[in-house]
């Protein structure tokens, strides 16, 4: 009867505790959304992995999130990729996205730039989707669709970062 009591007792602390982990700031369970990834243009379905073959090509698109609370006025992001097996032909701005793109330079080879700005800004939560690109595979390899934040937030003071989700590309001959 003694051991019963004890194991509800340590039941009841557990339950406690990770109550306590759930709403405590600064956790992992207790954050909003916060994430910068790549869909499928077409359907607008997250994807991590990226088929090719040589001359074919795919239209992605680059989403990011905006958390509760937060205002995200500024942001500037940089794309990298393989030049050597997979070329970028087309970087559009999403029309009528909140925080289009004012800027991007694909002028070097195996990265693009952009730059946003609005000076009230857009609040979360959110989804923005910020540019397509269209890849087409040049030669057999693989390599990591990378998305680097530079700056992203309301200020300088004020940054917040997204967790970025890259994309694995693979080119097959």
């Amino acid at each position: 009867m003694k051991f019963v009591r004890v194991q509800k007792i340590c039941f009841v602390g557990l339950v406690i505790l990770l109550s306590v982990l759930y709403f405590m700031p600064g956790t992992s369970w207790s954050q909003e959304k916060n994430r910068a990834y790549w869909t499928d243009s077409a359907s607008d379905i997250q994807i991590e992995q990226i088929n090719l073959t040589a001359g074919e090509t795919k239209t992605v698109r680059l989403i990011t999130e905006i958390p509760a609370g937060k205002t995200l006025k500024a942001y500037s992001i940089m794309v990298e990729y393989n030049s050597a097996i997979c070329a970028v032909n087309e970087v559009n701005p999403i029309g009528g996205s909140a925080l289009s793109p004012k800027n991007i330079n694909s002028d070097h080879p195996a990265q693009v730039t952009i730059n946003g700005f609005d000076i009230h800004g857009a609040s979360g939560p959110a989804a923005i989707s910020l540019i397509d690109v269209t890849l087409e595979g040049k030669s057999y390899g693989t390599f990591d669709l990378k998305i680097l934040t530079n700056s992203y937030g309301a200020n300088v003071d004020d940054q917040f970062k997204p967790d970025v989700v890259n994309a694995r590309v693979t080119v097959i001959e």
